[in-house]
């Protein structure tokens, strides 16, 4: 009876060790998959942070701690009202990543439709693996991809002599959204020569 005893006391000694031996199995495991998770602590927007006048290929600009081996990836978005409403620029991108070249007159990768002309844009990274690592433009900026338009409605007419002092061109322009304040007009004096073309 003793050795019986004894051998079941082995047998409890030996599943106890096993036990034992899983359980820190799994906390090693545990503790390896927390190791390689990100140590990503922040993201910061550089540009456009706020005042700029952009249009056609925007470059993004953000700052970071990530690198190339960091778990989970950068996620670009815009907003066209202050950041009521996000829409994606692209997603996955690389955590060693710090800038993207936006196309504001095309479709985006992340299928959102091209931004329309505004002044109340702001621009924002998030991080993917942690939900609190994330930063948009300090202020808005303007997107304008509409070519400015130039009526003449009053100018001298062919043949007239411009020698006076002052001579006046009336006209009107147009480039809503830009935030453009000041139209210039440039006049360009040409003088006739004539030629003799001998042979």
């Amino acid at each position: 009876m003793i050795k019986k005893a004894e051998r079941e006391e082995t047998k409890n000694v030996n599943k106890t060790t096993r036990l034992t031996l899983i359980t820190a199995l799994v906390v090693l495991v545990i503790a390896v998959m927390a190791g390689s998770a990100s140590a990503i602590s922040y993201v910061t927007v550089t540009s456009p942070n706020g005042g700029e006048n952009t249009s056609g290929t925007t470059n993004l600009i953000w700052d970071s701690d990530g690198t190339a081996g960091d778990s989970g990836s950068f996620a670009l978005a815009y907003s066209a009202d202050n950041g009521t409403l996000w829409k994606n620029i692209i997603v996955g991108l690389s955590c060693d990543m710090r800038s993207y070249s936006w196309d504001t007159t095309t479709e985006t990768p992340a299928g959102s439709p091209a931004p329309n002309d505004g002044t109340n844009y702001a621009f924002r990274v998030a991080y993917s693996a942690n939900g609190s690592i994330i930063d948009r433009s300090d202020d808005i900026f303007t997107i304008d991809n509409t070519a400015p338009t130039l009526d003449v409605l009053d100018s001298p007419i062919e043949g007239v002599n411009l020698s006076a002092s002052l001579v006046w061109i009336n006209g009107s322009y147009n480039d809503t959204g830009s935030g453009v304040d000041a139209c210039r007009c440039l006049i360009v004096r040409v003088r006739r020569v004539a030629a003799t073309i001998t042979r």
